[in-house]
């Protein structure tokens, strides 16, 4: 059987690797587990990596379902990575913004369904 975990971290890794190689020239937001195993834990904690196109500045913002207005989580420049708190839930939207208001890219979580 194959470890699906695993299996995200590993494509998760070549993205990153694909994007860093390009000189981070386009953002990009991987959130890692991309999905949540909804029936072991409702709440994870998540690894969260970015590029920022040069010369730009961003800021992570936090969109909770059923809440607003989003909360600003980590301040990103370059690239980086940052692990959340055990608050992620499925529904939660991690937003790279630019200065200016710009989604530069995002990420919203989803659940597996219980087998």
């Amino acid at each position: 059987m194959v470890n699906i975990t695993a299996v995200l971290l590993l494509a998760s890794l070549v993205t990153v690797v694909y994007w860093l190689s390009n000189h981070g020239r386009k953002a990009m937001l991987v959130v890692t587990p991309s999905r949540i195993e909804q029936c072991s834990r409702p709440r994870i904690a998540a690894d969260v990596r970015w590029v920022v196109p040069k010369g730009q500045t961003a800021v992570i913002y936090i969109y909770m379902v059923g809440q607003s207005p989003p909360v600003p989580w980590h301040g990103a420049e370059g690239h980086g990575e940052a692990r959340t708190g055990e608050w992620v839930a499925d529904g939660t939207t991690l937003a790279l913004t630019a200065q200016d208001g710009t989604v530069l890219s995002k990420h919203t979580m989803t659940s597996i369904a219980c087998e």
